[in-house]
């Protein structure tokens, strides 16, 4: 048995994910069209899969769906810390969901933190329902984005190895609108 066999099996095993590069994965099903999309209204049971209609990303457990700047690649949509939904793509990742105990509440609680992390560049913006908050430190690109959509607050929470991976995030964020 190989190592990297070995390694793979332990994984699955311990209850460990797989990446595409690890197993080939079957024939992906066609995209759903936007108004198929649209029709189809999420049960409390969907799938973690992203519902992918051109570029538009649903996370079906939150009632929102949300715009993804350029080619993003392979899309999963799960359950991530603290009740929230992680979104991953080949171009980006952020976690979205209802603020938490710690997260930010304002753009000065967000300036705060980012003091905490040695922060730098920062970038504030006020948003019509909401903020974001976007700043760096010497390995970490990090955005905060608060959002009331329908009524309801939304927290993403976005840390990336390069800053264009965490403009797309927050672009994302941003577009992010009920379902």
């Amino acid at each position: 048995m190989k190592l990297s066999t070995f390694v793979l099996a332990a994984l699955c095993a311990c209850g460990g994910g797989t990446t595409e590069t690890e197993t080939a994965a079957p024939a992906p099903a066609p995209a759903p069209t936007p108004s198929a999309s649209a029709a189809a209204a999420p049960s409390a049971s969907a799938s973690a899969a992203a519902i992918v209609a051109g570029k538009l990303i649903a996370i079906p457990q939150l009632h929102l769906s949300g715009a993804a700047l350029g080619k993003v690649g392979s899309i999963n949509v799960h359950p991530g810390a603290a009740g929230a939904m992680t979104v991953d793509t080949d171009a980006f990742s952020v976690n979205v969901g209802a603020p938490g105990q710690f997260d930010p509440k304002t753009i000065d609680q967000a300036r705060q933190r980012a003091r905490s992390y040695s922060g730098r560049n920062e970038h504030a913006e006020t948003l019509p329902d909401g903020w974001s908050f976007t700043f760096e430190n010497e390995a970490v690109f990090f955005g905060d984005v608060s959002r009331t959509i329908a009524g309801r607050p939304y927290f993403c929470s976005i840390s990336q190895p390069t800053s264009e991976r965490r403009d797309r995030a927050v672009a994302f964020c941003k577009s992010l609108a009920q379902q």
